[in-house]
């Protein structure tokens, strides 16, 4: 058996935030919980007060369409002056999101993940209309949920945020010049169109790695642990806090190798399956996310706000991803599960509650269905052992016949991520201890 990954209640003060620390509070008639880490640890000190030569001065009095964000992280808005500086520190743009681009900052004390989305602003009309800004109640309910999870293994570690107005600094346009020159042509502004009533939200997250899109598949011990992390990951969150992911694709899982490489050997190890790689999944974007916080309110995104959502078509192992937004309005409507879902179903007010806000989990057994497609895809063309994928589709049939939108309930069609860790579990694909090292309560698993 591989050795196991250690994990506790606390995530280590070696991923604070570059910047300090901005936590966010309860509401005012919740209690706030324990602030669980330490606001200035390791990597604020290796790191540095990282301040850039920019003086521009920030308006003291902010919209108020901003007042529930500033509410939230009880801070106001700055300059770009605050953030990167040692000589060492170098900024990368790594990714890009529907609202997002992504930037690694890093140096010889660590690194951080800065996630910058452009905020919609009655003071800057241009924003409004700018199809990459976005709006303040959607940027607070990713807060929130993500400021939940943050302890969560699997999860993507929450180390800060940051409300920053006017033009960003050279370095951001030094980044994005550079991505622009090795990738395609970007949808996200070019830096240097943005002003000094531009507003940003920057969000300091723990680096996770490379996105899975980015991650081949060569072995099929990296198969098992990606499939079988998120499993994990998927069902301890629905347990603590009713999650749904909603938007599980290849982009929003993050990979990263943490432990030595061991090969499945039936012999040593019977019918167990994870850990033996080495990679550890991180879950991340939670913008169409559902949870409920430990104050026992539901934070939502609204998909119904963005039609275009549910009307975007692809070919190839990207159809299951567009096809998945249907099948999650089709379930939440009519609470019956499809192949072939399609936008133009009108609500039935007698059925499910018809709204976002509703506990629907098989959206992610939709998406753990779209990953094990997705593993698959990777592994023909990149795996070393075109045996192993056989033995694989073989050891899976069940699985994928349960995770198939056209099985009935019936007949053992999973209705939670919850339900598919059971199936695992009874498989001896994951082991007790492990489920516990990721503070799994398997006292539930098999009550059935």
């Amino acid at each position: 058996m591989p050795p196991l990954r250690k994990y506790g209640t606390k995530r280590s003060t070696a991923s604070a935030a570059i910047f300090g620390r901005s936590p966010i509070a309860a509401p005012a008639s919740v209690p706030a919980p324990p602030t669980l880490r330490d606001p200035l640890g390791e990597l604020s000190t290796n790191l540095g007060a990282l301040v850039l030569v920019d003086t521009a001065k920030v308006s003291s009095k902010p919209e108020p369409e901003l007042l529930p964000l500033l509410n939230l992280l009880h801070l106001s808005p700055k300059s770009w002056g605050t953030v990167l500086s040692t000589s060492d520190t170098t900024l990368e743009k790594i990714a890009k999101a529907s609202y997002a681009e992504v930037y690694r900052a890093t140096n010889s004390g660590g690194t951080s993940i800065l996630k910058v989305m452009e905020i919609k602003v009655s003071t800057n009309p241009e924003s409004l209309e700018s199809r990459t800004a976005c709006a303040v109640e959607d940027v607070v309910s990713e807060l929130r949920i993500m400021n939940q999870l943050t302890e969560l293994p699997g999860f993507v570690l929450y180390k800060d945020a940051h409300l920053i107005r006017g033009k960003p600094v050279p370095q951001i346009k030094q980044a994005w010049d550079a991505w622009e020159e090795k990738y395609e042509e970007s949808m996200f502004p070019d830096p240097d169109v943005f002003g000094p009533t531009s507003t940003f939200l920057v969000i300091e997250l723990g680096d996770a790695g490379r996105e899975l899109n980015d991650e081949p598949m060569k072995q099929i011990e990296q198969v098992w642990d990606v499939l079988l992390g998120v499993v994990i990951a998927l069902s301890r969150a629905e347990a603590t806090h009713e999650f749904e992911h909603r938007d599980l694709h290849n982009s929003n899982i993050c990979v990263i190798q943490k432990g030595n490489f061991a090969s499945i050997n039936p012999n040593n190890h019977g019918n167990l399956k994870f850990g033996f790689s080495g990679l550890e999944i991180t879950i991340i974007d939670y913008g169409l996310s559902r949870a409920k916080l430990s104050s026992g309110e539901i934070v939502f995104n609204n998909l119904e706000t963005d039609p275009g959502l549910f009307k975007s078509t692809a070919t190839g192992g990207d159809k299951i991803q567009f096809d998945n937004y249907r099948r999650m309005r089709t379930h939440l409507l009519t609470g019956e599960r499809k192949m072939a879902a399609f936008y133009t179903l009108e609500p039935d007010q007698s059925k499910n509650g018809n709204v976002w806000s509703e506990y629907i989990p098989y959206t992610n057994v939709l998406w753990i269905r779209y990953l094990l497609h997705h593993l698959e895809r990777s592994f023909k063309e990149h795996g070393v052992d075109q045996k192993e994928l056989t033995e694989f589709k073989n050891q899976t049939k069940e699985l994928k016949t349960r995770l198939d939108p056209r099985t009935l309930v019936k007949n053992g069609a999973f209705e939670t991520a919850g339900g598919v860790l059971d199936f695992v579990w009874e498989k001896g694909w994951v082991s007790q201890e492990q489920l516990e090292e990721r503070g799994v309560d398997t006292t539930i698993l098999s009550e059935a």
